[in-house]
């Protein structure tokens, strides 16, 4: 990260590109975003922030690092001096205007969601899976923030095993934290319905969505979240068409109460009872919370949407047209 950022401000290494207008300091670490506002100052460009993660907040949740430590200390000081240079931010994190204002920050702040392209996914046939089953599926990544531990645990509570139908539970993906998940499941009393299938291909993994009855994700109970989420596996959770269990800490775009079913983070109870719920719709139901969850994906989550709303940024920063100058004539002819 330091690497790329002092690279970028060696002299002459943007030599042959045009003087821009505005640079976007668009990172998920606040290094490179200073050396855009440095580059900014230097071209006389305008500076629009975009972070994508909060910093120093993340190292403090995901990282154990204390508030007085010297990482969180320095970060602190580069996310002030990022806010005094910018002249707008952008976001994919619903709360981040709420976050910068504690810091007395008055820069405008738009909120830009994570989003999807607008064309529909590819429809599959769905698989057919064994009579008096209900297939749950986790898709993506598995990693420490995904906290799938939670989903593990939940297939053991009374709220699924009390059911009068057997539900598996299927992760498609890997990641650093699969193996000590895979050992999690094999002593679980609900091991014998836990399956990992690995990674796959998009359009398999896909294919494996449709042909399951409810998609699930989760995430750490951390108050990092409460300043908003920007998982892109919740895009493509909508895009897929299957109902929605979600153990949110803070703001999730796309799902809410009507277009899924939310419920309190890394809570393994709160997760079978939301899977229950939905186990326990009627079939009709569950393909209109997902088709509501489909069509606020398309009215507010594709990119010609989401690409509106940045043009709207970056013209509110652009200089005033100038008048021509015949106009201008006119206009001051005695």
């Amino acid at each position: 990260m330091a690497v790329f950022s002092a690279l970028l401000l060696v002299p002459g290494v943007l030599r042959g590109l045009p003087r821009p207008d505005v640079v976007v300091g668009s990172s998920f670490h606040p290094i490179a975003a200073l050396a855009a506002a440095v580059l900014a100052r230097r071209t006389g460009a305008r500076f629009v922030f975009e972070p994508r993660d909060l910093w120093p907040e993340t190292l403090i949740a995901l990282g154990g690092l204390s508030e007085g430590s010297l990482p969180v200390r320095a970060l602190r000081i580069v996310e002030r001096a990022l806010l005094r240079r910018a002249d707008a931010v952008v976001s994919p994190l619903a709360g981040a205007g709420e976050y910068y204002a504690r810091f007395d920050a008055t820069v405008p702040c738009t909120w830009i969601s994570n989003g999807t392209s607008a064309a529909p996914c590819r429809d599959v046939a769905p698989v057919e899976h064994g009579p008096g089953e209900f297939v749950v599926t986790y898709l993506g990544t598995v990693g420490r923030a995904n906290a799938l531990e939670a989903v593990v645990d939940a297939m053991s509570q009374p709220a699924i095993t009390g059911l009068d139908v057997r539900v598996r539970l299927r992760v498609v993906g890997d990641g650093p934290a699969l193996d000590g998940l895979r050992r999690r499941a094999a002593a679980s009393p609900a091991a014998s319905s836990i399956e990992f299938t690995g990674r796959l291909p998009q359009e398999k993994a896909r294919a494996v969505g449709r042909a399951s009855d409810c998609l699930v994700a989760n995430m750490r109970d951390l108050p990092l979240y409460r300043w908003g989420v920007a998982f892109n596996k919740l895009f493509e959770y909508a895009r897929i068409g299957r109902p929605v269990v979600i153990g949110a800490a803070g703001p999730v775009p796309v799902f809410d109460d009507r277009t899924g079913v939310a419920v309190d983070a890394d809570d393994p109870a709160a997760l079978a009872e939301g899977i229950a719920s939905v186990v326990r719709m009627r079939r009709e139901d569950r393909a209109a919370l997902a088709e509501r969850a489909r069509k606020r994906l398309d009215a507010a989550y594709t990119y010609p949407v989401l690409t509106e709303r940045l043009a709207d940024v970056l013209d509110g920063l652009a200089p005033p047209d100038p008048i021509p100058p015949t106009s201008l004539q006119k206009e001051t002819r005695p």
